[in-house]
């Protein structure tokens, strides 16, 4: 499986946080994001769904309602001890994690899971069997490919993959050129914390909520 360098913004931050914990989504503005679910369902999740009644946005500064969760996603809110609150991401109910506004493979804007890092890495001496590296009990890798638009930056999108069976990192193999070798022993202090996994099916992208942009 010929594997491209997913770009996952943050997920190296808190790859090792050791304690269990999460990384949300990146925040979505105040009434720039909607979700609009879709049929299908994979997967359960330890993730801890945001609790019932914490829609953002209720009233304050004349605006009203302008995060609201839907059937499956879940809006995530920071709030401050003295009632403060702002949306702080997606959490997607039906997955059991948290996901980020991405273009999926089929074009369409889409709340993907912010899965583990693929990059050049494989589970065997022949680097035939991709891997990829993040946080315990991650359940998706995340893959990135940016399609040329002439002297444009390109346009980025992300193909979600189920992850397989653990191995341990210090196990993995990358692929330089046309030699695959043995990671190098600073990934095993850089990603001391960390799991990695083979990498699995390809989950269609229609699995994922899709999203559309507007202004209140």
């Amino acid at each position: 499986m010929q594997m491209a360098v997913a770009a996952w913004a943050g997920l190296a931050i808190g790859i090792c946080a050791c304690e269990g914990s999460t990384t949300p989504g990146a925040a979505a503005g105040p009434g720039h994001v909607t979700g609009a679910d879709v049929g299908g369902t994979i997967g359960g999740g330890a993730d801890a769904e945001p609790a019932a009644g914490t829609d953002a946005g209720a009233s304050g500064n004349g605006v009203a309602n302008f995060a609201l969760s839907g059937t499956r996603l879940k809006v995530r809110i920071l709030k401050s001890a003295d009632g403060a609150m702002t949306p702080w991401g997606f959490f997607d109910s039906a997955l059991g994690t948290d996901c980020s506004a991405l273009t999926a493979t089929d074009g369409q804007l889409r709340c993907l899971p912010l899965g583990a890092s693929t990059g050049q890495f494989f589970a065997d001496a022949s680097c035939t069997i991709p891997a990829a590296i993040g946080p315990s009990g991650t359940k998706f890798a995340t893959v990135g490919s940016t399609t040329p638009a002439g002297c444009a930056l390109g346009t980025t999108s992300f193909a979600i993959y189920k992850t397989g069976d653990a191995v341990a990192v210090a196990s993995l193999f990358q692929k330089s050129a046309d030699k695959c070798a043995p990671i190098d022993s600073s990934y095993s202090k850089i990603y001391g914390c960390a799991s990695a996994f083979t990498v699995g099916a390809e989950v269609a992208p229609t699995e994922f909520v899709a999203l559309s942009t507007g202004t209140l």
